[in-house]
């Protein structure tokens, strides 16, 4: 039974936020060479967006049970093993694991294009590993507007510094900085970009 019921939205918001400071942190990580140290610390941090995650759906279901109960006129949505409340706590994991389906495949595809065939030239461990830990905190199918944000940025940014004579047009493309930037611009803006490009059609 397909059930779509929204998070409330000081929950929605508070796990967004969290998984935006995560991202943040593995950022800085990143940046200061950390992750190059202590390489089980990626796993670390995909773990944690997943805890999250989780944690998220696992208070909505006690919250949306306390106010279903609570409701004398929603009683009969609880009673004599009504499909309403599990369908819809289904219908957030649905969510998550189509979110967690799509970052895998990502990773694969990046592993075997850009570090594999093309031996890191174009983008780095580093900056697969930021892609796909922003596509799994962003989930689906806001990934997809994330890795266009991602794109647009970075081409933006390259522009930009080929005109002030920073770079060339020869040189490797900066991924890295524009990465969270645009999980905060998808994060913020997505649900109407979603809306604008009829993405929103493949949403769970």
């Amino acid at each position: 039974m397909a059930i779509s019921i929204a998070l409330p939205d000081w929950l929605l918001w508070s796990g967004r936020g969290a998984l935006l400071l995560l991202l943040l942190v593995a950022s800085l990580l990143v940046v200061r060479g950390q992750l190059a140290r202590y390489p089980r610390r990626r796993f670390g941090l995909i773990s944690a967006v997943a805890v999250i995650q989780l944690l998220v759906i696992a208070t909505f279901a006690f919250d949306y049970w306390d106010r279903l109960v609570s409701a004398p006129y929603l009683a009969f949505l609880t009673a004599h093993n009504s499909p309403f409340f599990t369908g819809t706590i289904w219908h957030q994991y649905q969510t998550m694991l189509a979110g967690w389906a799509f970052t895998a495949v990502l990773f694969i595809a990046c592993w075997y294009y850009f570090l594999k065939r093309k031996h890191g030239v174009l983008l780095d461990e580093f900056d697969v590993f930021l892609l796909v830990v922003g596509a799994a905190v962003v989930g689906w199918p806001s990934a997809l507007v994330f890795l266009a944000a991602v794109f647009a940025l970075t081409v933006l940014g390259m522009v930009i510094l080929v005109l002030l004579r920073k770079r060339s047009v020869h040189d490797r493309l900066i991924v890295t900085p524009f990465i969270l930037p645009a999980a905060m611009l998808t994060i913020l803006y997505g649900d109407w970009l979603l809306l604008w490009t009829y993405l929103v059609k493949i949403r769970f």
